[in-house]
């Protein structure tokens, strides 16, 4: 009896070993389906000093190693940390990209400053290392970062300020942004006294945040004014500029703000799934943090604050088991956390079909962006009830308005006709007498007209 108790004990454990091998190779095989075949990577700059001083900032430019806006040593590391990471998701796991630098799979994009460019050299770095000497002491292997004008880049430097359509539509946002100012006037009044802020708005508010974020990261004492509380009140309020601005806004403001960036995405994934290139097949951006969180709300998600410094976006494009195309996409804002982003079009899915992809983007990108950038006029903002119901009143208006002016003008008539009349009875008279044989004209009349 024990004997037959042992076998079947044993059997039992063979059975559920057997399904649990079974499952896994099942599962296994079913992730090895999936082809990775691009990656666009968009990241933000590393750690920086401050854009620009306050007033009564004790730390001025030239305290600063190399000036305002510039790649801190921290920095340089942050996005070298992160090339690093980018190694093992793309070439250690995945097995995407060849092992040290092939110029054909990889193009670097950044924008016109110093810190964009050098993040991408730094990044670069970790991505391929050198494991060994060049020559004299070279470790370094430089790889091409293509930089874009400001003049002439339109996706991936903030180009809004140029854009009247879009100043018109964050009208709303800016007064919601100031109301947050109102709210609490007499804490923001005080800090604009201690930092010698000359207008106190949203602005200005948030710059100076900007200044003691990076002042403290780079180990700098704050002034005394600015307690903890003092701090995280402000970087609260940096954060809501960033979150009135990005959430919930409508497809033509999210075209404005980030349809060029999403024009130049979709292009190479069509490229690539038609063949027309498939030899690239990671596309780096360098940016800042407006064009990390244009991106996300471009995408209709929800951007939590301002992002990160190093923070990242990744998309990639799949070819799954029965050919077909999907595409994921993450946002690493912290450096302990991937996030899976389910794009809300495509109705909650991780893996988004190609085509649903498509459709999300179509509205979102621009076809003359210079055109859809100026400002509309009233009228044109409006639909087509709305506007006859404005005609209707403008008409109304229109009447009575000339209503009034025909009645002032024969008030004024009136008037005339009687000060003449008046002028008339005082003018002395003609003795001429009318129809007298004697008289000049037979047609004179007893007063000179």
């Amino acid at each position: 009896m024990q004997n037959f108790s042992c076998i079947g004990t044993l059997t039992y454990a063979h059975l559920l070993a057997s399904i649990f091998s079974v499952y896994v190779l099942f599962f296994a095989s079913c992730n090895a389906e999936r082809t990775l075949k691009l990656v666009h990577v968009l990241y933000r700059h590393g750690d920086r000093s401050p854009v620009v001083g306050y007033p009564n900032d004790p730390y001025k430019e030239d305290s600063w190693p190399e000036g305002f806006g510039q790649l801190t040593e921290h920095g340089m590391m942050q996005h070298y940390d992160l090339g690093q990471w980018l190694r093992r998701r793309y070439i250690t796991d995945q097995h995407f990209l060849n092992e040290t630098y092939v110029r054909t799979e990889i193009k670097v994009i950044s924008t016109d400053y110093d810190r964009t460019i050098m993040s991408a050299d730094s990044n670069l770095q970790g991505l391929y290392p050198r494991d060994k000497d060049l020559g004299k002491g070279m470790l370094w292997r430089p790889i091409p970062v293509f930089r874009l004008p400001e003049d002439c880049d339109l996706y991936l430097h903030d180009t809004t300020h140029h854009c009247p359509r879009f100043k018109q539509l964050t009208i709303t946002n800016n007064q919601t942004k100031q109301k947050y100012i109102e709210d609490d006037k007499d804490f923001f009044k005080m800090v604009a006294e201690k930092a010698g802020l000359e207008f106190l708005n949203m602005r200005n508010i948030t710059h100076l945040a900007d200044t003691l974020h990076f002042e403290k990261l780079d180990g700098r004492l704050p002034p005394d004014w600015v307690t903890d509380d003092v701090m995280q009140r402000l970087i609260n309020a940096l954060h809501y500029w960033y979150i009135v601005d990005m959430n919930n806004q409508t497809v033509e403001y999210r075209k404005l703000f980030a349809g060029n960036l999403i024009k130049q995405i979709v292009g190479q994934l069509r490229n690539n799934t038609s063949g027309a290139n498939n030899q690239t097949k990671l596309y780096m951006y360098s940016g800042h943090d407006s064009t990390v969180a244009a991106l996300l709300c471009g995408f209709g998600l929800r951007v939590p604050g301002k992002p990160n410094t190093a923070s990242i976006i990744l998309i990639e494009l799949y070819q799954e088991a029965d050919s077909s195309y999907t595409v994921d996409v993450y946002f690493r804002n912290t450096t302990d956390l991937l996030q899976t982003m389910k794009l809300p079009e495509c109705l909650e899915q991780v893996h988004c079909p190609l085509g649903q992809f498509y459709n999300l983007t179509e509205p979102l990108i621009p076809k003359d962006y210079k055109e859809e950038c100026k400002a509309v006029l009233p009228m044109q903002g409006l639909e087509w009830g709305n506007k006859g119901w404005l005609m209707a009143f403008i008409a109304v208006v229109g009447c009575l308005l000339l209503a009034l002016v025909m009645i002032a003008l024969a008030l004024f008539s009136s008037h005339r006709r009687k000060m003449l009349l008046r002028e008339r009875r005082m003018e002395p008279i003609n003795f001429h007498l009318l129809g007298h044989h004697a008289s000049e004209s037979e047609d004179e009349s007893v007063f000179d007209t």
